[in-house]
C-alpha cells in the first residue's frame, strides 16, 4: 500500500492505510475460525463468500504528497509517483552543471562540478581530529551519488544541510 503498488485498485491509498488493521484483523480471526474448526451460522450460504470479500475503507484525511512519496521511498526503496523536489528540477537545471549520470559517467577530475538535488540518509560522522563531517546520498531525478562534506564545509552550511532537503553543491 505505501509504495502505491494497489493504487489502480478501489480506494485511496490514505482508505486502504486507515482499514489495514481491521483487514488484518479479519484475516486472523478467520484463520483462528478455520484452525478450530469453528464455522459461522450463515457461512453454508452462498452470500457468505461474498461477505468475506467485502472491502470497507475508512475516510481520513488525505495525506499530502511529500509523505505519499516518502512512504513509497519507505517501503519500495524508490519514488514511484515522483520525486520531492519535481517542481524544483527546471531551476536545479540552470544552477547546476552536471546530474548525478553525468558524475557518473566521469571518471576523471570531478572539479568545477556543480550538481543539486535532494539530500537522503545523511549522517554525521567524526574524523581522527574530531571535526565533524557529513556523508549523503544527492538524488536528482536521474539517479543518486555520494556526498562527503568536509568539516570547513559542513561547519559553514550546517544548518541547511538535513535528509530532505534541497541544495545546490
Amino acid at each position: 500500500i505505501k509504495s502505491g503498488a494497489t493504487d489502480l485498485l478501489q480506494g485511496s491509498r490514505v482508505e486502504k492505510l486507515g482499514s489495514l488493521e481491521k483487514a488484518l484483523n479479519h484475516g486472523r480471526e478467520t484463520q483462528r475460525d478455520r484452525a478450530s474448526g469453528q464455522a459461522r451460522l450463515f457461512d453454508s450460504l452462498s452470500g457468505a463468500a461474498a461477505r468475506d470479500l467485502e472491502i470497507c475503507f475508512d475516510p481520513g484525511e488525505e495525506i499530502d504528497q511529500a509523505t505519499l512519496l516518502s512512504l513509497e521511498k519507505e517501503a519500495a526503496g524508490h519514488y514511484s509517483t515522483g520525486h520531492p523536489p519535481d517542481d524544483l528540477w527546471p531551476l536545479l537545471k540552470l544552477k547546476t552543471t552536471h546530474t548525478s549520470r553525468d558524475i557518473a559517467l566521469q571518471t576523471e577530475n570531478h572539479n568545477g562540478v556543480i550538481c543539486g538535488g535532494l539530500i537522503s540518509g545523511m549522517k554525521v560522522l567524526s574524523d581522527r581530529n574530531g571535526n565533524s563531517f557529513a556523508r549523503f546520498q544527492l538524488e536528482d531525478i536521474e539517479g543518486t551519488v555520494r556526498v562527503t562534506c568536509w568539516n570547513r564545509n559542513f561547519t559553514s552550511s550546517r544548518e541547511i544541510l538535513e535528509s530532505g532537503s534541497v541544495v545546490i553543491i
